[in-house]
């Protein structure tokens, strides 16, 4: 499947971190079934994008204002039980997105923009979390053994009952 078989429309709902983000799973990747499976499609033909706000990732623009992601009538997409072991998330911006139960597990989230995730319960384990912003992100339960934390922003994340167990912590 090559860059031209999918309408630029479909991506123009997004903003560009996300759009990113987007090709990559759909032209070149392991994990094309859940994302599409996990986006909420309704609205969306193929000539044209539409979404109104409450098919918005939250932190997405929309008529240039940020929503707020604590907001009710934010919906945040949910990515949970997905399963991104090993992949290469780099550089993304994963705010206010659900992946509750999700495997991470040896993923790369350098510099990656998880602030007011869900991520209970989620594996962590030997993942890379180099520089990653974790403002407010719900990390109860979560499997961090092992993982390489340099530069994490946890504030105000909660952390109870989080596995920290051999994390290399800088």
């Amino acid at each position: 499947m090559g860059k031209g078989d999918i309408p630029e429309k479909l991506f123009e709902s997004f903003d560009e971190s996300r759009r990113s983000f987007l090709r990559k799973l759909i032209l070149g990747s392991a994990f094309v079934l859940p994302a599409i499976t996990s986006f909420s499609m309704s609205g969306l033909g193929v000539g044209e994008a539409s979404g109104g706000v409450s098919n918005q990732v939250c932190g997405s623009y929309v008529s240039n204002q940020i929503l707020d992601c604590r907001a009710p009538k934010a919906k945040p997409q949910n990515f949970s039980n997905c399963d991104f072991a090993g992949a290469d998330l780099s550089n993304q911006d994963f705010s206010c997105l659900v992946f509750d139960g999700a495997n991470f597990a040896g993923a790369d989230l350098t510099n990656t923009d998880l602030s007011y995730a869900v991520l209970t319960g989620a594996n962590l384990s030997g993942a890379i979390l180099r520089n990653a912003n974790l403002t407010g992100a719900n990390l109860a339960g979560a499997n961090l053994s092992g993982a390489s934390i340099k530069g994490a922003n946890f504030k105000s994340a909660n952390l109870n009952g989080a596995n920290f167990l051999g994390a290399i912590l800088f």
